[in-house]
Order: C-alpha cells, then structure tokens, then sequence
C-alpha cells in the first residue's frame, strides 16, 4: 500500500472552465443578449471534422444559416433548370417554322366533267335496277 508520503496526494478538482467555440461565452454565466444563463452543447465542426461546444445561441443562427444555404443550392438548381428549359424553348419556337416547313393549301381542285362515259355508266345502273326491282315482282 502506498503511503501519503510517497507521493499519492490528491489533487484538489479544478473546475475547467468551458467558453463557446463561436461567441466566446461561458457556461453558467447569464446571457448578455437573453437573460438566462449559458448552456453548451457538443456539435460537430465542418471546417476541423471534430467537434465544439456552443451554445443556444450559436446554434440557433448555426441552424438558420444552414436552413439558409439549403434555400440557397435549392433556388441555384432551380434557376439552372429553368435557364435550360427556357434555352430549349426559345430553340424549338425558333425552328419549329423550319421543321413544320410545308408548301400551301392547294386551289381550287378543276370540276371533273359528268358526260359521256360516266353518264352511260350511270345510266346502265339505273336500268340494271329497274330490271331486278321488275324480275323480283313476277
């Protein structure tokens, strides 16, 4: 067993104190914007791929800036499409006339004439069903 006296002395607790990694603020102190007292949280750091302590503060904008950047890529996606889209209208409404390109209506169409053999063809039909009508009655 080891004594005091050899060098197993207790070290008195030092209460370390822990700042925000964004604003600097302490924890347990009040808040100079806010009156309640400063609370940390652990939150992962993009730019070192760790981890920080913030506090409510710092990650309620933390939160909103990222709300902000999403809206940001969202509306940076959506202006390209629509930039596309309105490129390949401009295209088709420019060469539609060239594609859909056909010669006008025709005139008028010439009257075809009704006499001589389409008269007697006509006529012989006639004749030719007045002969069944005829042969049906008897």
């Amino acid at each position: 067993m080891k004594s005091n006296a050899e060098g197993s002395e207790k070290k008195p607790k030092v209460f370390e104190v822990r700042k925000c990694g964004e604003c600097g603020a302490i924890e347990g102190e009040k808040s100079k914007n806010h009156e309640s007292i400063i609370t940390l949280a652990r939150m992962n750091d993009n730019e070192n791929r760790g981890e920080k302590l913030v506090c409510q503060v710092c990650i309620k904008s933390e939160i909103k800036n990222h709300k902000r950047n999403i809206n940001n890529k969202v509306m940076e996606k959506l202006r390209s499409y629509i930039t596309v889209l309105f490129g390949m209208f401009v295209f088709i409404l420019i060469t539609s006339s060239y594609v859909i390109a056909q010669p006008g209506l025709p005139g008028n169409p010439d009257q075809a004439p009704i006499d001589g053999g389409l008269g007697l063809l006509a006529a012989a039909g006639g004749a030719y069903a007045f002969k069944k009508l005829r042969s049906k009655e008897k």
